[in-house]
């Protein structure tokens, strides 16, 4: 059983595909004392952020929790989902 992360750390995404792998590869390669997680909102990307997203997700399920947007809302619309997730 996973542990209950006490930290939630939160990407948000719209087109990020350049930058979003360092975004992840910087949150993981921290060193805490406690349990985190993060959790990644995109909103409705076009470019290959889902799949860069899914890959992630895939090798650190039980890091990694995700919000895709079936439509593009908005940024602050994103991020208060995503907040929410």
């Amino acid at each position: 059983m996973a542990l209950q992360p006490e930290i939630s750390v939160c990407i948000f995404s719209y087109n990020f595909g350049n930058y979003l792998e360092q975004a992840i590869e910087s949150v993981i390669a921290q060193k805490l004392s406690v349990p985190f997680e993060i959790v990644i909102g995109d909103d409705k990307s076009t470019d290959e952020s889902p799949a860069i997203i899914a890959r992630y997700q895939q090798r650190f399920p039980d890091l990694i929790r995700v919000n895709i947007n079936e439509e593009n809302i908005g940024g602050t619309a994103n991020w208060l989902q995503t907040m929410s997730t």
